[in-house]
């Protein structure tokens, strides 16, 4: 799977109520994009559709702390206000996620070689994994999207390359080392049955 991921706000991310999901991608458009999405809509309600042509994803804050129903289709932004998603009921929960790890990409095969760039690996329970070999047998027919989403904000966007029967994910995409385990790091606490405190954030120049 390859995606963009975020690179901003994981701080403040990490110590936000953490409710993992990973969902289909519907359909996506720009942040400031109005126009009614075409093709098959899902589940997705009439309300759930009007969110999505209504948002405005330029001007508006990703919502953290937001209960997401998992049964229900949402309309969310990407943490960089670039893109707006339209999204299927949740997929997978953030309690099948059984690891989240940074790692320095390779070229894989034998004599695989390390690339300049990053990834994200992510390990899934039993149930987990057999519900994602089923995803991604569907979605790699037409490279759909996979969304990981935290809180109602969509951290990454992940194209489906092939399926994925083994329960163990590689998401690349250029990541940094930074980028790759502040990622990590935030799939990680989702995934946590407890919620973290954030008492202060410092910043160092």
């Amino acid at each position: 799977m390859t995606g963009r991921a975020a690179e901003k706000d994981q701080i403040l991310a990490l110590a936000a109520p953490g409710v993992l999901q990973f969902r289909i991608v519907i359909t996506s458009a720009d942040a400031t994009d109005h126009g009614q999405p075409t093709g098959n809509v899902g589940f997705a309600s009439a309300v759930t559709i009007q969110d999505f042509v209504a948002a405005d994803c330029a001007k508006q804050t990703p919502q953290t702390g937001r209960a997401m129903i998992p049964e229900a289709a949402i309309a969310a932004c990407d943490l960089n206000h670039r893109t707006k998603y339209l999204l299927d009921a949740a997929a997978i929960e953030g309690a099948a996620l059984t690891g989240a790890s940074a790692a320095q990409e390779s070229t894989g095969g034998q004599n695989a070689a390390l690339a300049g760039s990053w990834e994200v690996d992510l390990s899934f329970n039993a149930a987990g994994t057999a519900e994602f070999a089923k995803i991604t047998q569907e979605l790699s027919q037409n490279m759909g999207l996979f969304a990981t989403v935290m809180d109602g904000t969509v951290y990454i966007a992940a194209t489906v390359q092939a399926p994925i029967t083994d329960g163990k994910v590689r998401i690349t995409g250029a990541f940094s080392k930074e980028q790759a385990e502040s990622l990590a790091a935030m799939l990680q606490t989702g995934a946590l049955p407890v919620r973290l405190t954030q008492t202060e954030v410092d910043t160092y120049s």
